[in-house]
């Protein structure tokens, strides 16, 4: 793997220059050996009313995963995002998604949402905000 990520930093200094090469080196780190998000992950602004869930028997406020996907763009429809939820192929901030509904904190959240290899960022917007 070391010599496999030497000629790939060697290729893309050639391209690139030194600095690039070590940044998508560290990237790809994060991403694959890590398990984090990349550093250049798109973020999309989402209004809360837009995937707003019932409350949760505590009271506090919660997400519908389906419609998050849809949102993002990540699912064509509600039926697709189910079927992905039930596949265990959604992770959020790290964790599966083994459900449709999920608690959040506060808002406004900044949610890494990952579908497969796929990820974005969500920013879940205020109740009263308009995002």
């Amino acid at each position: 793997m070391e010599a496999k990520k030497r000629l790939a930093r060697t290729i893309t200094a050639g391209f690139h220059g030194e600095a690039a090469a070590t940044h998508a080196d560290d990237n790809w780190a994060r991403m694959f050996q890590q398990k984090e998000a990349a550093e250049d992950l798109e973020e999309v602004h989402i209004a809360y009313a837009d995937v707003e869930g019932p409350p949760s028997a505590s009271g506090g406020i919660q997400i519908r995963v389906p419609k998050l996907l849809i949102q993002l763009c990540l699912a064509a429809s509600g039926a697709e995002a189910s079927r992905k939820i039930a596949e265990k192929a959604v992770k959020l901030d790290g964790e599966v998604a083994g459900n449709a509904l999920v608690p959040i904190d506060t808002l406004p959240a900044r949610i890494v949402v990952r579908l497969g290899k796929r990820a974005k960022i969500a920013v879940i917007g205020d109740v009263g905000e308009g995002v």
